[in-house]
Parts: C-alpha cells; structure tokens; sequence
C-alpha cells in the first residue's frame, strides 16, 4: 500500500514539472535588432541586422525571421533566414521626417525596438524677399518655408550665410539659423557701399542673389 502511494507521487510531480521545462525553453531564444544610421534623409537605404542565439549563446541556423516596420504611416514586414545567427535587410527610409522603429521575431521571440530618425533631405530652392525694416537703413529678409524635394521644412539648425556685396567686393556678411523652416532677418545696410548693392543667401550648395537694394539702403550709397 505505501509503495503504490509513492510510485503516484513520483509520477504526479513528474507530470506537473516536465511541461513547465518544456514551455521554458521554447521562449529562450535571443533575438536583437540593429538599425542604421542613426539619421537619414529620405529615400536613403536603412541597413538593418537582426541577430538571434539560443539560451546557451549558440547562434541560431536556417531558422525563418519577420522584420516589421512603419513608413509613411503603412506597417511593412519583410521576411528572411537566419544564417550563423545573423539576416541583414536594406530598408528605403520613408518619404515623411520622423521616425522608423523596427523589431523582429523569431518563431515565438521577439526582439527590442530600434529607431531611426529620418531627416530632410537635401534643400531644393532658396529664394528671398527684401524689404525695408522699421528702423532707417534697415532692411528685412524673408523667406517661405525651405524644404527638400518631398516637402519636408529643413532643419531649425540649418544656417544661412548672407553677405552684403557691392562693387568692389563683400561688404559685410552674417548668418542666420532658420525658425520653423524660414528665413527671417531683420539688419542694417552697410555704412557705404559702391555701385550696384546685393545681397547674396547661401545654404549649402545652393545660393541666392537678390536684385539691387540701392533703393533700400540708398543713404549710404557713395
């Protein structure tokens, strides 16, 4: 009698304990996503390594893997294999400033969230408008938003360089940092100047020259 009782207990525990040990090891997998550069401008390829190793460290082989991500407000999954414990992917940056995240699985593992900003890409047109400023001899200049080839405004800390430029050469020169995307300065005309007056923007490659301001700045004309 007391021997049918213990062979029950020992079966009993075994019963209870060996499913647990299974279930636990099915969710031991490491899965860890890589993504970069930290920036980048629209349309520009985000490399994205995912790598995934077993609850020993060993890397995991040939097994199936789902990246997922969100661009230009659509959720994309791409699929790959596993080899030595690593899948790479090429992923365009979407169109809009902002962020992308990705994550991935791994049969029944999922990894950490890596994100990546995405910029304004190159500026497509710089333009001014010259006007007179509240004060005599002053003059202000303003632009419309400055924003890259998919309509995304540049950044804030972007700067404008503005030179002053007569006939004889450059007068005076400033920069100012962009607010919201635009341009908005108000200064003072150079004390005196010669010939035909200009103001020549520039913002990286690409440069601005305004019509003449003598009749802006006409009093200190020589």
């Amino acid at each position: 009698m007391i021997k049918i009782i213990g062979t029950s207990a020992t079966t009993l525990t075994t019963a209870l304990v060996f499913p647990a040990l299974v279930s636990a090891d099915t969710h031991t997998n490491s899965v860890t996503v890589y993504a970069g550069p930290q920036s980048v401008s629209p349309g520009k390829p985000i490399y994205v390594t995912v790598e995934a190793t077993d609850r020993s460290g060993a890397s995991l082989n040939k097994m199936p893997v789902t990246l997922s991500y969100k661009g230009d407000g659509t959720i994309q999954t791409i699929t790959g294999r596993l080899e030595k414990g690593l899948v790479s992917f090429d992923v365009p940056a979407q169109t809009t400033a902002g962020y992308m995240t990705f994550s991935a699985t791994v049969s029944d593992a999922y990894s950490n969230e890596a994100i990546v900003a995405v910029i304004a890409g190159r500026p497509q047109k710089l333009y001014l408008i010259a006007k007179s400023g509240d004060t005599a001899q002053s003059v202000t200049l303003s632009s419309q938003v400055i924003s890259d080839k998919f309509g995304n405004p540049i950044s804030d800390l972007s700067l404008v360089i503005i030179d002053w430029i007569d006939q004889s050469g450059l007068k005076g020169r400033q920069t100012v940092q962009l607010s919201n995307g635009r341009v908005l300065l108000t200064t003072q005309c150079p004390v005196n100047f010669e010939g035909t007056l200009n103001i020549r923007a520039t913002l990286g490659d690409l440069q601005f020259t305004s019509p003449k301001l003598n009749a802006l700045c006409i009093l200190g004309e020589g």
